[in-house]
């Protein structure tokens, strides 16, 4: 028996698995894409996040395990996708596979922490299914570009079905974060996930809508967000060409589905960031309208200075222009991977002979071009 069988090893998973190794533990990673699989035990395995290849191949070495089914173990920890479907709604079928195949080799009284962001009672449906384990949430807060840091260093949410489980899950946790601890139970903890990403998702969609009203009077909106901001009371946070990543335009949605009576601004929120990609879209067809050559578009990435393209709305809006101004179009980003439909060339290339500049992702790369084209800054580089 190990003690602890991590379900799932996309970046998150992989992560955990390896700090879990690292802290001493014996870990066994499982997922049910057998080409990732055999990609890590060859340790072929390509890492974007900074330090992750690294501490896995230190983590392989000294004997975590790979395979695609789970084995017996002390401890669970579930952490697959959970998209949206069609209709945006959840879609928590990887969860429950996960569940299943874990049921059939836990021993009783294995713990089971769901990490994946899931909506409020899905621990405690879990619970109902798999007498005998003890059933926990722990919601991840990681950013990015800098994963590692932030799996262990952050304060974490553990939510127990029963007190046993969320002490069992916090025993397990204190062993490779260092941030502080906060029990509760699941439904709470599972909660407030959502609503840490509703309120900045919101918060990010009022930033853009700023932007919308600022360029409708012919303001510009990076100087009238500085000023603004000089308000003691104001933080205003920076627009760009929409929400991003996989959380922000996804987890708010839980919320949306389950609760629509209530969440009538969460969900105004994501009218608000398809209106910013739009009149992104359309600012630009307008301004190439009138010009001659080459329109350059520097950035397909959802923030700056990562690969992640997961839900990017600089991708989107590429995609869009595409479909609209075909050949014109030239994409550069130094970090995106290659992505299919969309063609890149060096940054160099793209800007060399455009008749506009159009930056999306605030990359620190773009940072000190010199430009001869019209500029239109959605994303404050120039700022």
């Amino acid at each position: 028996m190990v003690d602890v069988c991590v379900l799932g090893l996309g970046t998150l998973g992989r992560a955990t698995a390896a700090l879990l190794a690292r802290a001493g533990l014996r870990v066994h990673g499982v997922d049910t894409d057998a080409e990732r699989i055999r990609g890590l035990a060859e340790r072929k395995d390509v890492q974007l996040e900074p330090g992750l290849s690294d501490l896995l191949a230190v983590a392989l070495q000294a004997g975590l395990e790979v395979g695609t089914t789970p084995v017996s173990a002390e401890a669970y920890i579930v952490a697959v996708p959970t998209p949206l479907d069609r209709d945006r709604a959840p879609d928590v079928a990887a969860v429950w596979s996960a569940v299943e195949s874990l049921r059939e080799v836990a021993p009783r009284g294995a713990l089971v922490v769901i990490e994946s962001t899931c909506p409020v009672g899905t621990a405690q449906a879990i619970a109902a299914t798999t007498p005998g384990l003890l059933v926990a949430t722990c919601p991840e807060r990681a950013l990015p570009g800098d994963l590692l840091g932030e799996l262990t260093r952050n304060d974490r949410l553990i939510g127990g079905v029963t007190v046993d489980a969320a002490e069992a899950a916090a025993a397990l946790y204190r062993r490779f974060v260092d941030g502080a601890l906060h029990l509760t139970d699941a439904r709470t903890a599972e909660l407030a996930k959502l609503v840490e990403n509703a309120s900045r998702a919101v918060q990010v969609s009022f930033a853009n809508e700023v932007a919308l009203i600022a360029d409708s009077y012919g303001v510009d909106p990076w100087v009238l967000r500085a000023l603004v901001n000089r308000h003691p009371r104001v933080d205003i946070l920076r627009p760009g060409p929409g929400i991003g990543g996989h959380c922000l335009p996804v987890d708010p949605w839980f919320l949306v589905c389950d609760r629509p009576q209530q969440t009538g601004l969460i969900a105004a929120a994501a009218r608000v960031d398809e209106a910013r990609r739009e009149a992104v879209v359309e600012r630009v067809c307008a301004l190439a309208e009138h010009r001659e050559g080459p329109i350059a578009c520097l950035g397909l990435t959802y923030k700056p200075d990562v690969a992640d393209v997961r839900e990017s709305a600089a991708l989107d809006i590429v995609r869009r222009l595409l479909e609209r101004l075909g050949e014109r179009i030239r994409v550069a980003d130094p970090y995106a991977p290659p992505l299919a439909g969309v063609d890149t060339v060096s940054t160099d290339e793209a800007v060399g002979d455009a008749a506009l500049v159009v930056v999306l992702v605030a990359h620190r790369a773009f940072r000190g071009l010199v430009i001869e084209a019209e500029v239109l800054d959605v994303a404050g580089v120039f700022a």
